[in-house]
């Protein structure tokens, strides 16, 4: 049986506290809005507010658009003829003129009216993203729940309530670094100046110059960087580079412990040099 399901019509339930929304920065003015039902119910519909501390909400794009396992219909905007086809699914952000909605794109806020309709089979996931939020430039984000538009409305008919300040994150107009700040080395490498070289595809397999010569990654060429800066407590510009395990060892960032790793892959075929783990890099930098 499908449902849908608009959260201007269930505006008086029970509160529900274990379902949690998340914000996280993308880079480049980007903020993503995702939530997790927790031992709720599945939601059915969110009323969300999106407040920004500097600049303007410029963009929301929807994960999701129209019937099926999202949150893809828009109940402020969404157009059904008489036949209850629906005509145009409509945007999730909620027309300015309406009450509760908000300043709307161009403004410092926004409030986002996204509910559900699927059939049993098609239902959508407990846990998954709901929009990204374009922002004009470098601020604050936080998201609450918009009483007026019904909250977030569970499938149980409860409703949960998220108070201000609400879920916040930083969000940086800049693009993000190579290096992801939840990789284990990535206070050394900030300390070190945020070397180009640690971002190269195999330079934690001892790739030292980032440049594959012949059908090797870690050749004699990188041998000869690696021999200059080994043991050595008093780096030159640039030898940081042959420091694969991202460790100082005593006095030394280039030691033994390196050698080891640079000995496994030296003068062996590409098949053989993975990239580095992709958990801990955003993207792959050149010389």
């Amino acid at each position: 049986m499908k449902k849908l399901v608009s959260i201007l019509m269930l505006l008086v339930a029970v509160p529900a506290m274990a379902l949690t929304l998340t914000v996280t920065d993308q880079g480049g003015g980007v903020a993503r809005i995702a939530y997790e039902k927790g031992a709720t119910a599945l939601p059915a519909g969110f009323g969300l507010k999106v407040t920004v501390s500097a600049g303007t909400i410029t963009a929301v794009d929807p994960a999701f658009e129209g019937v099926g396992a999202g949150y893809g219909i828009f109940p402020g905007t969404i157009s059904i003829d008489a036949n209850g086809t629906i005509v145009d699914v409509g945007s999730p952000v909620a027309d300015p003129c309406d009450p509760g909605a908000g300043g709307g794109i161009g403004t410092n806020n926004v409030v986002l009216e996204m509910g559900s309709l699927h059939d049993d089979g098609n239902v959508p996931s407990d846990n998954g993203v709901l929009c990204d939020v374009t922002v004009s430039e470098s601020c604050t984000l936080c998201v609450t729940t918009e009483p007026i538009r019904g909250n977030i409305v569970l499938e149980d008919l409860s409703v949960v309530e998220i108070n201000e300040p609400g879920v916040c994150a930083a969000i940086n107009l800049a693009p993000p670094e190579c290096v992801k700040s939840t990789a284990p080395f990535y206070s050394n490498w900030v300390a070190l100046g945020k070397p180009n070289c640690w971002c190269y595809s195999r330079n934690c397999r001892g790739d030292i110059n980032g440049i594959k010569s012949g059908p090797y990654w870690v050749s004699s060429l990188d041998l000869d960087a690696f021999r200059l800066a080994f043991n050595d407590s008093t780096l030159e510009p640039g030898e940081i580079c042959a420091d694969n395990n991202r460790i100082k060892s005593g006095p030394y960032w280039v030691s033994s412990l390196d050698l080891d790793t640079f000995r496994l892959y030296f003068n062996k075929l590409e098949a053989s040099v993975p990239v580095c783990d992709q958990a801990n890099y955003n993207f792959w930098t050149t010389p």
